[in-house]
């Protein structure tokens, strides 16, 4: 741990000598709270960009607090664009997030079944859901993204790179590539970073994110039954308590290129 934060240390220290304006995507998940309180430790007061869910505001209440107990500068703005994707039997809501002047920002979302009568959010009203672009003003992203971390669709996404240079764009640094699960727990524990206890759930083999995921940001029940091309003819709504045709053939669904977080595979 020791000689691992000493090189994320200095590997920051060296990106912040080359950028004049950085900035951290953040959400309050385990590694974006290491993240920010390594850089904290540092004396690097950042601001931070929240991409928030407006639908679930009980998701943000860990959030909230972190924002007013540690005084942090933050930016929220909608999405670009959004889209569904189909891949391996599963499908993921995609958002798109304006960061340059040729490539979004694309990040998924782990949908949850509807299983109870609240809680959840119809597919349309939220691929409907008012988009817009904004001027970037910074010229380095800082990313908690790991290695050894996993998408719902994609798998394993492996880092092969610490940099990721973007044309008419911000840099994007991940200071925490080389990081395990293990070694973010260890610091948590270590430094005493507050942890999202109603996400996150401490056991006797460890930290681990609780099965329940009702307060957890990244996971989103959304009803796409009448979206969903694994589905065929007419399907339950429970927004509207009645049987609906299924729409997915009206639907352009985003192409298979890989999991982007910038435009381009990462781990290409």
């Amino acid at each position: 741990m020791g000689e691992l934060l000493i090189a994320t240390k200095q590997f920051i220290i060296d990106m912040t000598q080359s950028h004049s304006r950085p900035v951290l995507l953040w959400s309050g998940g385990k590694d974006s709270m290491v993240l920010l309180h390594v850089l904290r430790s540092m004396n690097l007061f950042w601001p931070v960009i929240l991409y928030r869910n407006n639908f679930f505001p009980h998701k943000y209440a860990f959030i909230d607090r972190m924002i007013r107990d540690w005084r942090l500068t933050v930016f929220e703005y909608p999405p670009l664009s959004m889209g569904l994707k189909q891949k391996n039997g599963q499908v993921e809501m995609v958002s798109f997030y304006n960061i340059g002047a040729l490539l979004p920002l694309h990040l998924p979302t782990n949908m949850l079944p509807v299983d109870r009568a609240w809680d959840w959010q119809c597919g349309i009203e939220l691929l409907n859901r008012p988009k817009g672009t904004m001027q970037f003003p910074w010229d380095l992203l800082c990313v908690g993204h790991k290695s050894c971390d996993e998408d719902i669709t994609e798998g394993k996404l492996t880092l092969h790179t610490a940099i990721h240079h973007i044309e008419q764009g911000p840099d994007v640094m991940f200071p925490l590539r080389d990081w395990t699960h293990d070694d973010v727990w260890h610091y948590t524990e270590q430094y005493h970073v507050p942890v999202q206890e109603t996400r996150y759930e401490h056991t006797t083999a460890g930290w681990r994110e609780r099965e329940d995921k009702t307060y957890n940001p990244d996971c989103t029940p959304i009803c796409i039954r009448c979206l969903d091309k694994r589905l065929e003819g007419d399907v339950d709504c429970p927004l509207l308590g009645k049987t609906i045709p299924n729409i997915s053939r009206q639907i352009a669904y985003l192409p298979d290129h890989g999991l982007t977080y910038f435009g381009e595979p990462v781990h290409a």
